[in-house]
């Protein structure tokens, strides 16, 4: 799993430009995990925070 230094997007645009490797396909599918990852844990951080604020009123 490498997700790029310098941010994943700004990465993945530069790549676009130089060349078309194989890695593509796989960068894509990383850029995916990363995004369900990251999506379910917002939702849970959205969840606790709704919670916790029912909880403290």
């Amino acid at each position: 799993m490498r997700f790029g230094g310098s941010g994943w997007k700004p990465g993945s645009r530069r790549n676009r430009r130089q060349g078309r490797a194989p890695q593509g396909s796989t960068e894509k599918g990383a850029d995916r995990v990363f995004i369900l990852i990251l999506a379910v844990f917002v939702v849970l951080v959205f969840g606790l925070v709704l919670v916790l604020g029912f909880l403290t009123t």
